[in-house]
C-alpha cells in the first residue's frame, strides 16, 4: 500500500513539474476596454519587468520602450550606442514625435522563459503618445522560425512553442502568409468572405488582408470608390478616426468565412485615410477574438482556431463622427465634409460643407484644442459664426446629448 501511495504521489509530482514546465511559456495578457490593446510582461537584462504592449503590425527587428520609464531603468539602454534622431509614431495618428534609435546592437528580451534578440531599440514619449498603459512595444521577433506564437483568446494569453515538436490542432482553418520581397511586415493574408447586408444585398470579396493587432477594429477597408456595396447601405455608424479630423463607418453583416464559418455581427469599418501601397484591408483584434491564433513563421502559415463565446470589446468613449472640417492656405477653415445620416444634429441645425467656420462659442477656430472639441459634446448648445457665399452667419446647434456615443 505504501508503495502504491508513493508511486502515485511521485506520479503526481511528476505531473505537476511536467505542467508547470509545459505552460512556463505563457504569458497572461490585459486588455484595457478604453484603448483595446494587448498588454504582457517581459524581462530586460533579466531581471527587469517592462509591460509591453503586444503587436503583430510593427516588427522590424525592434522594440519600443517610454523616455520616462528607461529614466527608472536606464541599465536597459545601450551603452556604446550613439543613438539616431528619428521622427517617431504611428501611421495611424499621421503625427510623428521625436524619438532615439538605436541600432546596431542586440538586446536580449525574455518573454516567458525564452530570450529572444532585438537588433533596434526605439524610444519616445511612448505612454503620452500612444499608450499610457504600458512601457513600450513588443512584437513577434522578425523571422523568427524557431517558434510557434499562440495568441489564445480562450483564455487570454500568449504561449510560445517549438516549431519542431507543434502540430497545428486539427480544427484550426490554416492560412498560408502572403510575402511581399520589399514589405517589413511578415502578416499577410488571404481570406474569401461572403458578406450578407440587411436588405439582402450580397458581396464576396477574396482580399489579401494585414494582420494588426493594434486595430481593436474586425476588418477596415480604406476608402474604395469600388465598394458601391457599402455606399448604398445606409445603416452606417459614423464614428472618429485616430487622425485628425479623420472619420470611419462601419457596417455590421452577417458573413461566411472559408466557405463554413459562419460569423454573426461582422463589422466591415471604412476609412478616409489613406494607409500603405501594400494593401488596404486589415484584420483587427475584435475579428482575431473569435479565434486562437498561432503565427507559424517557419511553415508560412497562421492557423486559425474557432472559440465560443465570442464577446467584442467596445471602447464606450469613442465619439460620433459629424463634419470634417480643413484650413486653407490662408488659415481659414472650411467644411469638407458632412456625414449624411438621420441623427447628425449638426446638419438639422442647418451647417453645410463649405461652409467657413470662424468661431464656435465665441472661441476661433484656428484656436480650439483638442480638449476643447470633446468638451463641445458636454454642451446644450454650440453657437457657430460662420461665412457662407461671402455672408456672415449665426448658426445654433442645439446638442443631441442622447445620440450614443461609442464604437
Amino acid at each position: 500500500m505504501r508503495k502504491c501511495v508513493l508511486f502515485f504521489s511521485f506520479f503526481l509530482i511528476l505531473f505537476f513539474l511536467k505542467s508547470c514546465d509545459r505552460n512556463s511559456n505563457r504569458m497572461y495578457f490585459t486588455i484595457d476596454p478604453k484603448d483595446r490593446k494587448i498588454v504582457i510582461p517581459v524581462r530586460l537584462n533579466d531581471s527587469i519587468t517592462a509591460n509591453m504592449m503586444f503587436d503583430t503590425g510593427y516588427s522590424l527587428g525592434a522594440f519600443i520602450l517610454d523616455h520616462s520609464w528607461l529614466l527608472d531603468h536606464p541599465s536597459c539602454l545601450p551603452e556604446d550606442i550613439i543613438p539616431d534622431t528619428v521622427n517617431a509614431g504611428s501611421v495611424w495618428t499621421g503625427i510623428g514625435t521625436p524619438g532615439l534609435q538605436y541600432n546596431n546592437f542586440h538586446r536580449s528580451v525574455s518573454i516567458g522563459n525564452r530570450n529572444f534578440e532585438y537588433n533596434r531599440l526605439l524610444t519616445y514619449d511612448w505612454k503620452n503618445y500612444a499608450h499610457p498603459m504600458s512601457d513600450g512595444l513588443i512584437n513577434i521577433p522578425e523571422k523568427d522560425t524557431t517558434h510557434v506564437w499562440e495568441l489564445n483568446f480562450a483564455n487570454n494569453y500568449v504561449e510560445i512553442h517549438e516549431a519542431s515538436r507543434f502540430k497545428m490542432p486539427k480544427d484550426c482553418f490554416l492560412l498560408q502568409m502572403v510575402k511581399y520581397e520589399d514589405n517589413p511586415f511578415p502578416f499577410y493574408i488571404n481570406i474569401p468572405m461572403h458578406l450578407i447586408s440587411d436588405d439582402g444585398d450580397t458581396l464576396t470579396t477574396n482580399y489579401v488582408y494585414e494582420i494588426d493587432l493594434a486595430m481593436p477594429e474586425d476588418i477596415a477597408f480604406w476608402s474604395d470608390e469600388r465598394l458601391e456595396f457599402f455606399s448604398n447601405n445606409d445603416n452606417a455608424v459614423w464614428t472618429r478616426s485616430p487622425t485628425p479630423s479623420g472619420y470611419k463607418r462601419y457596417y455590421t453583416l452577417n458573413a461566411t468565412l472559408f466557405e463554413n464559418f459562419h460569423v454573426d455581427s461582422l463589422r466591415i469599418y471604412i476609412f478616409n485615410n489613406s494607409y500603405n501601397k501594400y494593401t488596404q484591408y486589415l484584420i483587427g483584434q475584435n475579428f482575431l477574438k473569435r479565434f486562437n491564433v498561432f503565427f507559424d513563421l517557419k511553415n508560412n502559415v497562421i492557423g486559425l482556431q474557432p472559440i465560443k463565446n465570442f464577446q467584442r470589446i467596445v471602447n464606450p468613449h469613442q465619439k460620433r463622427f459629424y463634419y470634417m472640417s480643413r484650413p486653407n492656405s490662408a488659415g481659414r477653415h472650411y467644411i469638407t465634409f458632412m456625414a449624411d445620416y438621420e441623427e447628425n444634429y449638426f446638419i438639422k441645425a442647418g451647417l453645410q460643407t463649405g461652409d467657413q467656420i470662424v468661431t464656435i462659442n465665441d472661441i476661433p477656430t484656428g484656436e480650439i484644442t483638442r480638449e476643447q472639441t470633446y468638451e463641445f459634446y458636454d454642451m446644450d448648445t454650440l453657437v457657430y459664426q460662420i461665412i457662407r457665399d461671402r455672408k456672415p452667419m449665426t448658426i445654433i446647434v442645439p446638442v443631441d446629448k442622447n445620440h450614443a456615443q461609442g464604437d
